[in-house]
């Protein structure tokens, strides 16, 4: 009785694998575990054909399979032929840091390509690396430099994520920008596009599956905020793509960095985003961000750079998307924080 051979697994989730194999029976017994189990104390499952389907795994979760068959007409059994691993898909909610660096390893990936209907990519390479964020360190997050001599059409790509059938999941990151290789201002041009594109097949990217728009208008500073949008069109194992897009070499050279890059359940009370200062003067500043969905009124708090928060100056709440701070002093970097009040929540 010959062992099994040819054993592949197929479409893996979070929570699911299938697994097909070459054999010449009709009764085959499997064998998994967590990665590195005692084989004979894991979970025993029989399969009459060439392929079988396990459920009930766990996300982001290494399992070891053996396979075994029983031949008919008394030649006994196989041996037993194994371990042969496979790794479940991340389910949300999920978070990377960075602190352990970025690509290339076994979970990121990255490549160069105009985005399109869909992208072809040239290569997979790219211009997003490991640096420290805001240009303090060289480790903790991701940055691409935008720079004055050339274009720019670069990618960075999650590992897979399973999405299920959950709809109320938003993909959320920190997003800040500098002046080239150091911490000061800096702004987005007119051709200068980041952009969040979901991937339904892990492998093809459509401009047309982009949910997310980063430009000249977004108002990014060098002090670093969090964005998020909603997945809520897509279920399932995707993979995200991250994109930036420059068509013509900038006038000034700038880094873009991105942090703290996850998938969550939707908030109950969403964060402000887009925040933002205009009209600046020597005593005053209005600031300014969007509306989240859900709140009644917004708290805002506000210091002198670097202050610790709940040390600040409050204002109480507003019921609009502005603030006027007056009375400030001339020449004097100001920290702000902006919280939504929804009901008895409060983000």
């Amino acid at each position: 009785c010959k062992p099994i051979t040819g054993i592949a697994f197929q479409n893996v989730t979070g929570t699911s694998a299938d697994v097909v194999f070459n054999g010449t029976s009709n009764d085959y017994s499997i064998e998994y575990g967590l990665i590195g189990f005692t084989q004979g104390t894991g979970t025993l499952i029989n399969a009459t054909t060439t392929s079988a389907s396990v459920s009930g795994l766990t996300g982001s979760t290494c399992y070891d399979f053996y396979f075994q068959q029983d031949c008919s007409g008394g030649v006994g059994s196989s041996i037993w032929v194994g371990p042969y691993t496979v790794c479940t898909v991340i389910v949300p909610d999920w978070e990377e840091d960075f602190t352990t660096g970025f690509v290339p390893n076994t979970e990121w990936s990255k490549a160069e390509g105009a985005i399109a209907n869909p992208t072809t990519f040239n290569n997979i390479y790219g211009s997003w690396y490991a640096d420290g964020w805001l240009n303090n360190g060289f480790t903790g997050s991701v940055r691409i430099g935008i720079s004055t001599w050339g274009v720019e059409e670069d990618w960075f790509f999650s590992p897979l994520l399973d999405l299920q059938s959950n709809n109320d999941l938003e993909v959320y990151f920190d997003v800040a920008l500098t002046s080239g290789s150091y911490s000061g201002p800096a702004f987005l041009e007119a051709d200068d596009t980041l952009k969040i594109v979901v991937s339904t097949d892990g492998v093809t990217f459509n401009d047309s599956n982009t949910v997310m728009k980063l430009h000249a208008g977004s108002y990014l500073d060098n002090f670093g905020r969090e964005v998020s949008t909603s997945l809520n069109a897509y279920s399932g194992v995707v993979r995200l793509g991250v994109y930036f897009g420059s068509t013509i070499a900038n006038t000034n050279s700038t880094d873009l960095f991105i942090d703290n890059f996850g998938v969550r359940n939707v908030l109950a009370c969403p964060i402000p985003t887009n925040l933002n200062a205009t009209n600046i003067s020597s005593a005053d500043a209005t600031i300014n961000w969007d509306a989240a969905a859900g709140a009644s009124s917004y708290v805002v708090e506000y210091g002198v750079k670097g202050f610790a928060q709940g040390t600040g100056a409050p204002i109480g709440s507003t019921s609009t998307a502005s603030f006027v701070a007056s009375g400030l002093n001339a020449a004097t970097q100001y920290d702000f924080y902006v919280g939504s009040l929804c009901g008895t929540d409060t983000v």
